[in-house]
């Protein structure tokens, strides 16, 4: 059965998380809540930050359609097979941190898919509370990657250091942040929102 995508019962938003055989989509018009929407196998994978087009009614509100991309960020899984992870992204915020100390190797990986699909980049040192008080450029940050043309940020949770410029920072882009486990993505983001 085809579908038409002209339909004046057709809604546009975006998904903004995934639930196993649903998603949750932000209606563009704002004035709306947030909707639990069906989709399609035959769609393909859907992906935070999808433009979609779905259709709202008492029973299942469904996805019909995905808008184009923009971009599309991958990984690969621990089986060795990509995976979509995020669509229609902005802003990059690699997280890093002052324990475990940061890889660079991975922060170049990031940097460079970043580059790839024209996204912007916020590299941000967390746990900085933890640092030496004579640190000047911990981890060769400033002098490797500001001098090339990367925006840092230096953040504590337990001092709240630049946690509101990283706020601010923030408004305007449709952020994704990574970051090996125990950096401080889970606090980050909580501050964020």
């Amino acid at each position: 059965q085809s579908i038409d995508i002209n339909h004046p019962d057709n809604l546009i938003g975006k998904v903004i998380s995934h639930h196993g055989g649903e998603v949750e989509v932000e209606p563009e018009d704002s004035a709306q809540d947030n909707i639990h929407c069906k989709f399609r196998t035959n769609l393909g994978a859907l992906v935070c930050g999808d433009h979609v087009i779905y259709r709202e009614n008492d029973i299942d509100p469904s996805i019909i359609a995905i808008q184009p991309r923009n971009n599309l960020l991958r990984r690969i899984d621990g089986f060795g097979n990509i995976k979509s992870v995020a669509a229609n992204v902005t802003q990059l915020l690699i997280c890093l941190s002052v324990e475990p100390e940061p890889n660079l190797f991975l922060l170049d990986q990031f940097l460079l898919s970043a580059e790839q699909q024209k996204i912007d980049v916020l590299i941000i040192l967390n746990k900085v509370d933890l640092l030496p008080e004579d640190s000047s450029d911990p981890f060769s940050l400033e002098s490797i990657y500001r001098s090339i043309g990367y925006e840092l940020l230096y953040t504590s949770m337990e001092t709240q250091q630049q946690i509101d410029t990283l706020q601010q920072r923030c408004i305007n882009f449709t952020n994704i942040i990574s970051g090996v486990s125990g950096v401080g993505k889970s606090s980050l983001t909580k501050a964020i929102l």
